[in-house]
């Protein structure tokens, strides 16, 4: 559920030819410049860091390039995509719009308001969905595959919120067709985590632990994405293999939740790390999960760029609190949660939230 950034196209770096123009335009040419700043955010992007890219945003800006400037925006948005910078990815955003309008890439812009978009979506914003259509107007009047594909997937997640749950998985379907038209590699991984969301608030998680099995180990998946260890650990439990769910949950686990990188997809990680602890009645788990989600327990459990949503995270916190023990402490992020996925528009998160 983790996410690649989408490049307007034209302006990727990468091996071969591209490299050897490099060298024969020098180290302080333009070419190498973009080379830097990309092989710096992939280092920050593995580690879950963002200094590296920043640094190299900053000679970015010095260099008077803009194709080096706009590159260098994106690249650093996307290594922020974690809890707790959304006033970094806001300035990033609001930059790469400005720099959008001196390029001769038109992607750039579109790319400026994508990330403004994607950051609404990520922050529960009331606005989040007027940024959006006027991204869809524009793409009406000039498509861009790998940006629409991604609004195309914001609006599965909408469908997912409204409870039309049964329409929704035919548009997921078809959103996934055109990511993989478009050669995005996350379309599979976005497609397993809208269906995932699908199931869940079906009550059917448990049908996709083979599916999930598959795909724990997919090397199209981010590099930190640890949310398909968490979905599995969840489904199993759900369906009574309590050694398979503990087993996936150890291994998600490691020495120490706190060391899992805090990428796009950390907070739908933590959300299934609190309910299949929860099926399984690991207190311990659980209290170390809600030491680390209380901070962010205004922000909304959202995949990647805005794929998937499993409600306000207060409901991981007051799910945490149940299976600790502490019923007040739970009854109150719980009624706090149905607030929260009531002003979202997520029906079925407030349902559940309602429930337990």
């Amino acid at each position: 559920m983790g996410a690649r950034a989408p490049r307007c196209h034209g302006r990727r770096v990468g091996r071969g030819a591209p490299a050897a123009r490099v060298v024969a335009g020098g180290p302080r040419s333009p070419l190498a410049l973009r080379l830097r700043v990309r092989l710096a955010a992939e280092a920050d992007y593995r580690s879950g860091g963002h200094a590296g890219i920043l640094a190299l945003l900053e000679e970015a800006r010095r260099s008077g390039d803009p194709a080096a400037w706009s590159e260098a925006l994106s690249l650093a948005h996307h290594c922020l995509l974690g809890p707790g910078q959304s006033e970094t990815r806001h300035g990033l955003a609001r930059e790469l719009i400005t720099a959008g309008f001196r390029t001769s890439c038109s992607g750039d812009l579109l790319m400026g308001l994508l990330w403004r978009t994607v950051d609404h979506v990520l922050d529960a914003d009331p606005h989040a969905e007027r940024h959006l259509a006027e991204l869809r107007g524009l793409l009406a009047r000039r498509d861009h595959l790998a940006v629409g594909f991604v609004v195309r997937a914001i609006d599965v997640m909408l469908g997912i919120r409204a409870g039309r749950l049964e329409e929704t998985e035919t548009e997921a379907a078809a959103c996934a067709e055109r990511g993989r038209r478009a050669g995005d590699a996350d379309a599979a991984g976005w497609y397993g985590a809208q269906m995932v969301a699908i199931r869940w608030y079906q009550g059917r998680i448990a049908e996709l632990v083979p599916m999930l099995a598959e795909e724990v180990n997919s090397p199209t998946l981010s590099a930190v994405d640890n949310s398909y260890l968490a979905a599995p650990a969840v489904a199993a439990a759900t369906a009574g293999d309590h050694r398979r769910a503990a087993g996936a949950l150890a291994r998600l686990r490691g020495g120490d939740l706190a060391l899992l990188p805090r990428s796009s997809s950390w907070l739908v990680t933590m959300h299934g790390v609190v309910e299949a602890a929860h099926l399984l009645g690991d207190t311990e788990v659980s209290a170390a999960a809600y030491e680390l989600l209380g901070p962010f327990a205004g922000l909304p459990a959202v995949a990647s760029l805005g794929v998937a949503c499993f409600g306000s995270t207060r409901h991981a916190l007051g799910v945490a609190a149940l299976t600790m023990g502490d019923a007040q402490r739970a009854a109150e992020h719980l009624r706090m949660a149905v607030r929260d996925n009531l002003a979202m528009g997520h029906w079925p998160a407030a349902v559940l939230s309602r429930v337990r």
